[in-house]
């Protein structure tokens, strides 16, 4: 059965390890385009997040799609416009027993506005990397629920940050507090996300499959981190980067070479055109 959509994590699967998309794999994924193959991009990045990529691969020219926060946020590129198809957002509730947690914890949350990060502590050992990732500042804030909440900020997710030991002892206590409210999990080992319940990349990859009647044995995703498994596993076929984990590797029905030797470009070589 020919291929109609490809899905792709950014982080560690699309961009190498300086965050650029290479020109082979740009010249791959414009190549399965033209195949009549749907683009998708589904990261935990929010959308501010990727604007960069979006650009590099000229998105809004060639047409595909966004899932930001891991599908919380679903938005179509087509003619050199974006139009919004889902959004699903904590409720200011979940917000705040998230960051309370948080505080009384002694970890790092963080979330997003139109600009960048918005944290209580800049200074936090893991928060560069979410800056090095979204290409986007943090900005200071007194109290992070108060900032999201009453600025009406759509909350697509919420990320706590600190060891990955530390994150471990505090995860089953967090989805205690938040009592199927919102699912938690790992997205890198210094990233524990809170998102609205049911959403993972999955569950939003079946949704615009639904959307645009397409099966899941006709999609081949590819990914390297934690929160790729599940749309992996939902995809006819599944593609491990090289450098992915290795409990994503095990999972996926293929492997290719790594993020930083176009592995995607191989991908697309290999099972579209």
């Amino acid at each position: 059965m020919p291929y109609r959509m490809l899905a792709m994590d950014l982080d560690g699967t699309l961009t190498n390890s300086r965050k650029e998309i290479s020109d082979k794999n740009k010249e791959y994924v414009h190549r399965a385009a033209g195949e009549g193959v749907h683009i998708v991009l589904a990261s935990g990045r929010p959308e501010i997040g990727q604007q960069t990529v979006i650009e590099r691969l000229e998105l809004k020219r060639i047409g595909g799609f966004m899932m930001a926060c891991n599908g919380s946020h679903i938005v179509e590129f087509r003619d050199g416009r974006e139009k919004s198809l889902k959004s699903t957002t904590l409720d200011p509730d979940t917000i705040t027993r998230a960051s309370v947690f948080a505080r009384d914890n002694g970890v790092d949350a963080f979330s997003y506005n139109s600009v960048g990060i918005l944290t209580e502590n800049p200074e936090g050992e893991w928060l560069q990397k979410e800056v090095y990732n979204c290409a986007r500042p943090l900005i200071y804030v007194d109290c992070l629920e108060e900032a999201l909440i009453k600025a009406k900020i759509e909350t697509h997710k919420l990320v706590i940050t600190a060891s990955h030991e530390d994150l471990l002892k505090i995860k089953k206590d967090l989805e205690e507090e938040l009592d199927g409210d919102a699912w938690v999990f790992f997205s890198e080992p210094h990233f524990l996300e809170v998102t609205p319940p049911g959403i993972d990349k999955a569950t939003s990859l079946s949704w615009l499959c639904g959307y645009l009647g397409i099966l899941p044995e006709e999609v081949v995703a590819c990914g390297d981190s934690g929160n790729d498994i599940s749309m992996l596993q939902f995809a006819g076929t599944g593609v491990a980067v090289g450098n992915a984990l290795p409990e994503v590797k095990a999972v996926a029905d293929c492997t290719v070479a790594s993020n930083d030797e176009d592995g995607v470009a191989e991908a697309i070589d290999r099972l579209i055109l």
